[in-house]
């Protein structure tokens, strides 16, 4: 027997999708698909062993999150190395690949999970007291904009009032201390995991140049050739 999808679930889907700008849409139809490790790199991309440790981020870090006990998912990364894109990317295409739906935060725009519920899905109570009893993905994008003085995410977004829902939250590196649990713990709550975005490597660097140069004289590896140059 085939379960319905609740209507709350597939409201927000296609709001979701109809205010999704043409920038992101062009961005998503060059993107490429992301590898994580569980520390961050430090050394170059060509490194053999910064190899052996990365993986395919959504393949094996994020299904393996969604099926395992960790309530919220940290995705570090640089400044341009691809969180956004790819949380994106998860919110417009991974519905048919999870058993969650996911709901994208803009924590810019929106202080708390409900506000944003209410704001920018447009959700009564009533939604809101549905959407609270369904596997859902909650992707909270720039956490790095916030404030996090006395900041805890599972508390600040009451999320003890969620006991279906995951997490991913999508940050800078270089936002957060060295020690960082006390962000996302909270009252025995502690089951948080992170995940590094890896930096592009070769094979990935040329792909990208493969979707995006139009010019047909131009290969990737004569692009590649050009920027070595410069």
């Amino acid at each position: 027997k085939t379960e319905k999808t609740p209507s709350v679930l597939i409201d927000i889907a296609s709001r979701y999708r109809s205010q999704l700008g043409d920038l992101v849409l062009q961005d998503l139809e060059y993107y490429i698909p992301l590898d994580a490790a569980h520390h961050e790199s430090t050394s170059s991309n060509s490194d053999p062993d910064d190899d052996k440790n990365r993986f395919p981020l959504f393949e094996k870090g994020i299904v393996p999150f969604l099926e395992g006990k960790s309530k919220i998912l940290l995705l570090l990364g640089d400044a341009g190395s691809g969180k956004t894109t790819f949380v994106h990317w998860l919110m417009h295409h991974a519905e048919g690949q999870t058993k969650r739906i996911p709901i994208y935060v803009d924590l810019k725009e929106h202080d708390t999970f409900e506000n944003c519920l209410k704001n920018e899905y447009e959700l009564d109570d009533d939604s809101i007291r549905e959407l609270k009893k369904q596997p859902i993905l909650i992707l909270f994008d720039g956490f790095d904009e916030k404030s996090i003085d006395n900041y805890n995410i599972f508390k600040h977004h009451g999320l003890r009032e969620w006991p279906e829902a995951k997490c991913l939250v999508a940050c800078r590196t270089r936002f957060l201390p060295a020690s960082h649990s006390q962000f996302f713990n909270y009252e025995g709550f502690s089951q948080f995991q992170t995940l590094y975005v890896a930096p592009f490597s070769p094979a990935q660097i040329a792909r990208y140049i493969d979707r995006i140069v139009l010019v047909d004289d131009w290969t990737s590896k004569k692009y590649l050739s050009v920027l070595e140059e410069n």
